[in-house]
């Protein structure tokens, strides 16, 4: 290497430059005339950079070292405007390149420890600082090793305004925070460039995912319902990639607990119910970890008198009722709790004896239904197939009760029909 005339430093500057202007005017190249031609010839001896002999452009030569020259960059800014975060950013420039290279640099300043609380606190806390700014500090510190510390410090100003800062935070965690699945992935045939397209599945990723749900399981009475939608969206998002035949995470139980207390104030909505759906099926691929807060839920909501009774259940119980017997989340229940789903069957298709001189008639004809002791207009499940309802889980996940299962509801049905009119002939 070169050391004569103050090379080194030369070289350094000419990289930091280049690399800097290319960033701001995002271009591929920068003409070489605009640097000194001594250091961006060494810098190109030691493949640093590339050189466009026909345009007389300049660009970095590998990413990495384009990251730290803007990572650079930044820094020598921030030593001089550390204590006026507002007036730093307007120095480093607003272009989505320099915008990346400032979340790269906090996300490096974070992960080694380095105090920046009041510099991100700052940040969160001025109005007058752009969206994008917090956007790139939120997802920085979503992304980092110490998330929770950092909604701890926040904590009175994200449920400000309705929680606006709190439904950022959860935006930008199912954006930044999420990785592609290489499980689903490496079963594609590399070579088909669509079909590995069409299987890209994200998952979620990194330390913000626990630190945000546990603080909003934390901060539950604090949850605005304006928040639930945001909210539901991260818990969907988390459990998308559950696998039925694989062990929970740890923090499943959380996620479970925190979308049984969001469905409580869902549970008599009439207008839009894609919320109430989703934390439905929430609550049942986490069965297996709140099983106690589940076996409650169904006996306060769902096992009690469907007519005779004055309390009426809650709006939410046929969605319910839908997943557990038809939806593909029955299977998480056939596995964990198979007495429970056999409990409900029981309890939803068959016509309850207590009840059934109370039932309301509108007219006088029987259907056949009726007959075989059970519910007409409920769970239908036409076409008839294998594949409807929950018995081919039970079966599979556990033999010797799906079988059971199946064999006494046909003995009860077929006892029904063994005492019914349907087969007397009827006066015309």
């Amino acid at each position: 290497q070169v050391r004569t005339n103050g090379m080194p430093l030369k070289r350094k500057q000419a990289f930091l430059e280049i690399a800097v202007k290319r960033a701001k005017q995002m271009v591929y190249g920068v003409p070489e005339n605009e640097f000194d031609g001594d250091a961006v010839l060494k810098l190109e001896e030691d493949n640093l950079v590339r050189r466009d002999l026909n345009s007389s452009l300049v660009s970095p030569a590998h990413d990495v070292l384009e990251d730290w020259a803007l990572e650079h960059y930044i820094e020598s800014i921030y030593q001089r405007y550390s204590s006026n975060p507002q007036e730093f950013l307007n120095q480093i420039g607003h272009e989505p390149a320099i915008n990346r290279a400032f979340r790269m640099w906090l996300y490096q300043k974070l992960k080694y420890g380095e105090n920046v609380n009041d510099f991100v606190y700052s940040v969160l806390n001025n109005q007058n600082i752009k969206r994008y700014w917090q956007d790139e500090t939120i997802s920085a510190v979503l992304q980092g090793n110490n998330p929770d510390e950092f909604l701890k410090l926040l904590k009175d100003q994200l449920f400000l305004n309705g929680g606006e800062l709190l439904k950022r935070f959860c935006f930008i965690l199912r954006i930044a925070c999420q990785t592609p699945d290489q499980t689903i992935a490496s079963t594609v045939n590399k070579d088909n460039e669509d079909a590995l397209v069409d299987a890209l599945f994200l998952k979620p990723y990194g330390q913000g995912w626990k630190a945000l749900i546990s603080f909003l399981l934390e901060e539950k009475k604090s949850l605005a319902k304006a928040l639930t939608p945001h909210i539901t969206a991260v818990l969907n998002d988390w459990t998308s990639v559950l696998h039925l035949d694989k062990p929970l995470p740890a923090m499943a139980r959380e996620v479970g607990l925190l979308a049984l207390y969001l469905l409580d104030d869902l549970k008599e909505s009439y207008g839009d119910d894609r919320d109430a759906k989703k934390l439905l099926s929430i609550v049942l691929k986490t069965v297996s970890v709140i099983q106690e807060e589940f076996e409650y839920l169904l006996e306060t909501d769902v096992f009690i008198a469907k007519v005779g009774s004055r309390k009426r259940r809650p709006h939410y119980v046929n969605d319910l009722c839908e997943k557990v017997f038809s939806g593909f989340e029955s299977a998480f229940l056939c596995k964990y709790n198979p007495d429970t789903l056999i409990k409900l069957a029981y309890f939803e298709w068959l016509i309850q004896e207590s009840n059934k001189e109370d039932e309301p008639r509108y007219w006088s004809r029987i259907e056949v239904a009726e007959c075989f002791g059970l519910h007409e207009h409920r769970y239908t499940f036409f076409p008839a197939s294998g594949a409807k309802g929950p018995f081919r889980n039970l079966l599979y996940y556990h033999p010797k009760k799906g079988l059971d299962f199946i064999l006494d509801l046909l003995n009860v049905t077929a006892d029904k029909y063994a005492h019914s009119d349907l087969d007397y002939p009827r006066e015309s």
